[in-house]
């Protein structure tokens, strides 16, 4: 038996779900459910092979990194409004959040000494 919830969680915690849930197939809800039941760690150990796989490869969408560069471009010429140093930052969140998640990955396929080609 389920019961339906309705939380509220901060943005931050739901950007770290969401991006691990997009980089490794899974649906962000099932990932919350996993972790609110404690039934999986949700760290990359947990991870299947697979998963772990494409974690190491995550690449942060070309829209994105298209757009990342752009607004560091219009930043280093000085250029940038209070709404693109928003953006900026907030994808700059995402950037670092992906890099740590990939680096995670990767020792990951190290430790377990999986075959990268």
């Amino acid at each position: 038996m389920t019961v339906q919830v309705m939380l509220n969680v901060s943005e931050e915690l739901y950007q770290q779900y969401l991006l691990l849930a997009q980089i490794i197939g899974r649906d962000v809800t099932e990932l919350m459910t996993a972790k609110l039941e404690d039934r999986e760690n949700i760290g990359v150990e947990q991870l299947s092979d697979a998963e772990v796989l494409r974690l190491a490869d995550a690449k942060m969408p070309a829209d994105q990194s298209q757009r990342l560069h752009e607004l560091l471009e219009l930043n280093s010429e000085g250029e940038l409004d209070t709404a693109g140093q928003e953006e900026l930052d907030t994808l700059m969140e995402i950037y670092d959040r992906g890099n740590l998640l990939k680096a995670q990955g990767a020792l990951e396929v190290v430790r377990r000494g999986l075959n990268v080609t």
